[in-house]
């Protein structure tokens, strides 16, 4: 009997445990530094781009220099932060946002004023994908 309630509360404390025994490995938090940025599906196929940056962030796009500089940072208070700006000759956007994240392996799902989209965090990348003008799918990608 003894050796029964023994086993019983060494295989709850076991249990208990197991949550932390995987490390890191589903830990998503850290900043990303961007590297890519494109956009695919646009209505208008002229308007589909992608290009990955060189360590001064740009990148050379039919002659005209495309720069992408920023962070996507993910907070282990479940808060994320997207400081980023697009820039070339006379042109410069802001793509920065904040919000809400949360994980599940290493798919996460941000929300920003009420709309959510998912995004992929594969080792010491992340994917995120933004809907956005034209019928574009603004794509977005970050390494640690």
């Amino acid at each position: 009997m003894i050796k029964h309630i023994f086993n019983s509360c060494l295989f709850l404390i076991l249990v208990s445990l197991l949550p932390s025994c995987g490390g890191d490995s589903d830990d998503v938090t850290g900043s990303y530094k961007i590297y890519s940025y494109g956009t695919t599906s646009c209505d208008d196929p002229e308007f589909n781009q992608s290009f990955e940056v060189d360590d001064d962030g740009c990148s050379n796009i039919s002659g005209v220099e495309v720069c992408i500089s920023g962070n996507v940072t993910l907070n282990a208070d479940n808060t994320f932060v997207i400081n980023a700006t697009l820039s070339s000759t006379g042109f410069s956007e802001d793509l920065s946002g904040s919000g809400q994240y949360t994980a599940s392996g290493n798919t996460i799902t941000i929300c920003d004023d009420g709309e959510c989209i998912d995004g992929r965090v594969d080792g010491d990348e992340v994917t995120i994908s933004i809907p956005a003008e034209d019928g574009c799918i603004l794509t977005i990608k970050g390494r640690k």
